[in-house]
């Protein structure tokens, strides 16, 4: 290949290429989950020194970190601070940066993540408070696009929701709870801050998942996008149906509410913690849902469905059908986000392929079962 400055094209790309290259390097070597001695970027030794002081009457004599993010050099990480008392105490610190640099996927989409998470972390009410870890310290740097925090480590006193029905059926429950919660606290405050998914947003999102996964096809060859952009008038129609935007059906959302986010304590069988409000906002609360139970199997689902529409009696159970298949059907969607991450970041996740089949499957079923229904119907 010709490197001279009569082919600036060819030198441009390989520069690019090997950028590229050692750049994913670098990303691997900070990668390591062996502990790393020392502060992660953005976090004062001077707060940690404040709240060991407050929290043990302890002098904070050492700290160690593990990068928890798998996609991104800003994120989340694991601390371990050690005191003088010979005491270790694990937090969680998020240096939260919500820009197009460390997250390719932001670009075009019609919603902006991260914000409302500082605002539930910061400003929940008693009653919110009740289903979130531990905040120990909150500070906004840039409104809406980076903050950070310390809260409690999860993994020492709670277990993540495991693939047991009784624990699917009992975060049902409170996950109605939870929505509650969230009503009451939307109240007290300005809401402006959470996003939106109303009809607008649909509209918007439905154009960059088309471009997104039209070019995740293109770049990686997956059969299960093929299959879903061929339904794609099919999609689009049900997706636009005026059915679907009753505001009966819109309330304050998690916006992730899937099994990695949901902790029990291990004392106390009763009530749940959730993490990363990211994505928290106004939207369909059969949302959260549909979240829950996108992995779960056939039986479980139908159980917990059951026992959901049973105690939400607003809608007829065919309705409630039909928004949580909907719900299904722009998840799907939302899946392009991860879709336009992969093509464009410079890091490669490796879960985020399986993500893709499983998400773009579960799409199609929704598209098909809406139809089947509409059928019925009339």
């Amino acid at each position: 290949m010709e490197l001279s400055g009569s082919n600036p094209q060819a030198k441009s790309m390989l520069d690019r290429y090997l950028f590229s290259r050692l750049r994913r390097f670098a990303w691997k070597q900070r990668r390591r989950k062996t502990p790393i001695r020392g502060l992660p970027e953005g976090l004062d030794i001077g707060i940690l020194e404040e709240l060991t002081e407050k929290h043990f009457a302890a002098r904070l004599v050492g700290v160690s970190y593990v990068h928890l993010s798998t996609w991104k050099d800003s994120g989340a990480f694991r601390l371990k601070l050690k005191l003088n008392n010979g005491r270790i105490w694990p937090l969680i610190y998020k240096n939260a940066i919500y820009d197009e640099s460390q997250i390719p996927a932001l670009a075009d989409f019609p919603v902006f993540p991260g914000g409302p998470e500082f605002l539930v972390y910061s400003a929940a009410d008693k009653g919110l408070r009740d289903f979130l870890p531990f905040v120990y310290y909150s500070r906004e740097l840039v409104p809406g696009k980076h903050y950070v925090y310390l809260l409690q480590d999860m993994d020492q006193n709670y277990l993540q929701l495991a693939q047991d029905q009784n624990d699917f059926i009992f975060a049902v429950r409170e996950l109605i709870s939870l929505h509650q919660a969230m009503k009451s606290w939307m109240a007290k405050i300005d809401s402006s801050r959470l996003l939106r998914f109303d009809r607008q947003y649909s509209h918007a999102l439905r154009k960059y998942a088309k471009r997104n996964l039209e070019l995740y096809a293109l770049r990686i060859g997956d059969e299960e996008v093929l299959k879903v952009l061929d339904l794609w008038p099919q999609i689009s129609d049900l997706h636009d149906r005026d059915e679907f935007y009753d505001p009966r059906a819109y309330g304050m959302i998690h916006g992730d509410f899937h099994a990695n986010n949901i902790y029990f304590d291990k004392r106390v069988p009763r009530g749940i913690r959730v993490i990363d409000w990211e994505w928290s906002g106004i939207g369909k609360i059969h949302a959260d849902l549909a979240s829950l139970l996108k992995r779960a199997s056939p039986e479980l689902e139908k159980k917990a469905f059951d026992i959901y529409t049973s105690l939400m009696p607003d809608f007829s159970a065919q309705t409630h059908m039909r928004y949580y298949e909907w719900c299904h059907l722009e998840r799907g969607l939302q899946a392009a986000f991860l879709a336009q991450q992969q093509v464009e970041s410079a890091v490669q996740v490796h879960w985020i392929p399986g993500f893709m089949q499983r998400s773009m499957k579960r799409l199609r079923i929704a598209t098909q079962r809406l139809s089947l229904m509409e059928v019925d119907h009339h």
